[in-house]
């Protein structure tokens, strides 16, 4: 085999590798935006479950603060008589 012919084979398997690479290095870049995509979205969601938490936790006193109104004025009638 001649040293143009080994060249050229060199050549071959580095353009083969750099090849290889590259479509390493965009799968990669995909992965990453599907996972920061993925992170955002779950932001979002967290975001929005503290929302909702505490929206029902403010309901929540807002009942307790009602019934105990309601058993004071219970109190209140059941003392009266």
């Amino acid at each position: 085999m001649s040293a143009s012919a080994v060249e050229v084979d060199q050549l071959a398997a580095l353009e083969a590798r750099v090849s290889k690479a590259v479509e390493a290095i965009t799968k990669l870049r995909q992965e990453r935006d599907a996972a920061r995509r993925d992170v955002e979205a779950s932001r979002k969601e967290t975001a929005e479950a503290k929302a909702a938490l505490a929206r029902l936790e403010d309901e929540r006193k807002n009942v307790r603060g009602r019934i105990e109104k309601l058993l004071g004025q219970i109190d209140l009638v059941s003392s009266e008589s």
